[in-house]
C-alpha cells in the first residue's frame, strides 16, 4: 500500500509515456529528463497516451516501489496542456 507523508512532494511528467517501461526505464526518465535524484524522495506519476493506466514510482528504503492502475471504466482526468 502507497503511504503519504506530509514532506512527499508529487511530480507528474507531463508526457505520455510507454508503460512497458519499469523499474530502470521510470528511473531514467526521472534523473536525465526531469533532471531528479530518484533516491532524493518524491512520488514520480506516468500516463500512457490512452489515458487509462497510471503507473508511479517512489524509491524507499531498500529500493524501488512501483505502483499500477488501470481503471475498471474511463480515463484519467489530465491538466489542460499534458502531453503537449
Amino acid at each position: 500500500m502507497l503511504s503519504l507523508r506530509n514532506s512527499d512532494c508529487i511530480y507528474l511528467y507531463s508526457q505520455f509515456t510507454d508503460m512497458r517501461k519499469g523499474f530502470n526505464g521510470l528511473s531514467n526518465i526521472v534523473i536525465s529528463i526531469m533532471g531528479i535524484d530518484v533516491t532524493e524522495g518524491g512520488i514520480f506519476v506516468f500516463i500512457n497516451r490512452s489515458k487509462d493506466k497510471l503507473k508511479l514510482l517512489r524509491f524507499e528504503k531498500g529500493g524501488f516501489c512501483l505502483y499500477y492502475k488501470r481503471p475498471e471504466k474511463g480515463r484519467f482526468e489530465l491538466p489542460k496542456g499534458f502531453g503537449q
